[in-house]
């Protein structure tokens, strides 16, 4: 009897032990969240790895932009690591159609402000692209008192600076459902 305890023990600590794991992310890969390559000063250049820094995109309509967008597969999810859960609404996206959401806020500053920007600025460049690129919208975000909280994607890009899990998960769900990046 004490050994057939002690055997549920250990399977109850290893199976607790694989949870927490599991919700530290432990095991799952992400992806890099904004395509691009650093200079031998350690400054972060958006574009296609080893091609030029800030190649140009092709010419392209409204119309053809609205198509291309229109085309995306877009999906529910539930990130269960935020009391109440946090469902999603995402977009698939295309490499090109990343690419002109960073080339937006890069015209915005200028590239040479956009190449001086620190570390920590580009994180959270990057975390406002994602948010307005990836989110479409959400449920179950609430403000501290308790009332829900309508969809703003600089509000997202906050809680995605607040919680690492959270932007792992969005960058792992896009990818995927977006069409695979042809970065070679």
């Amino acid at each position: 009897m004490i050994a057939l305890s002690a055997i549920v023990g250990v399977l109850l600590a290893i199976f607790l032990l694989l949870r927490i794991v599991r919700m530290l992310g432990g095991g799952r890969t992400t992806i890099k969240t904004m395509h691009g390559s650093f200079d031998k000063d350690g400054k972060f250049y958006p574009g296609d790895l080893g091609r030029d820094a800030f190649p140009p995109l092709p010419a392209r309509s409204q119309q053809e932009l609205g198509k291309q967008t229109a085309s995306m597969p877009v999906e529910w999810v539930t990130y269960l690591g935020a009391t109440p859960p946090l469902k999603l609404k995402i977009r698939g996206t295309s490499l090109e159609m990343y690419r002109r959401a960073c080339r937006k806020y890069i015209d915005l500053i200028g590239e040479e402000n956009f190449r001086r920007l620190s570390p920590e600025q580009a994180k959270a460049t990057t975390r406002q692209i994602n948010a307005e690129t990836y989110v479409l919208d959400w449920e179950g975000a609430m403000y501290p008192n308790g009332a829900p909280m309508p969809f703003i994607p600089a509000s997202l890009a906050t809680m995605l600076g607040n919680d690492p899990h959270l932007e792992a998960f969005l960058s792992n769900e896009v990818e995927r459902i977006s069409p695979k990046w042809d970065v070679a």
